[in-house]
């Protein structure tokens, strides 16, 4: 059990640092889509050498990098209007948009995932790279996209 949710705690990870690179124009969506099948894809040799990449899942991995480039406008929408009204999309550092990104991208993807597992493994992913602040931002952004997409999700079903 612990093996699947390394595997996926690896693969969100590797999913911020590839929305990274496409941010940072190393690479484009197509690119990674097209050579995610291959046995040592080149978007993943730019991946921190300590990812063991066989241990990547890699339909899930797919799967957020397809939401996040399928549904880019709407993930950027819930982003602008979840940040304080005194900071706009292009202030905030790469690597925390980038983490943004594949979270929201996972909740349209797996909308039965609870926020428990998700708000944790990207908080996680958060803490590599900044302090507590930005944790505390990032937590308070997955919490109100997750009740929009809720919301939304509820309204349209009923």
């Amino acid at each position: 059990m612990s093996y699947t949710i390394k595997n996926k705690s690896l693969t969100r990870f590797a999913v911020v640092q590839t929305i990274y690179c496409i941010k940072s124009s190393q690479f484009s969506e197509l690119d990674i889509l097209n050579s995610s099948d291959e046995k040592n894809p080149e978007f993943l040799l730019g991946l921190d050498e300590n990812i063991d990449k066989k241990k990547i899942d890699k339909n899930l991995f797919s799967n957020i990098i397809k939401i996040q480039k399928d549904k880019k406008e709407l993930i950027e929408k819930l982003i602008n209007k979840n940040i304080n009204k005194n900071w706009n999309i292009e202030r905030l550092p790469i690597i925390l948009h980038s983490i943004l990104i594949a979270a929201i991208s996972e909740m349209i993807l797996s909308p039965k995932l609870s926020l428990g597992i998700i708000a944790t493994e990207y908080l996680k992913i958060t803490e590599c790279f900044f302090l507590e602040g930005e944790s505390a931002f990032v937590n308070a952004i997955i919490e109100k996209v997750y009740s929009i997409l809720i919301s939304s999700k509820e309204s349209a079903n009923g």
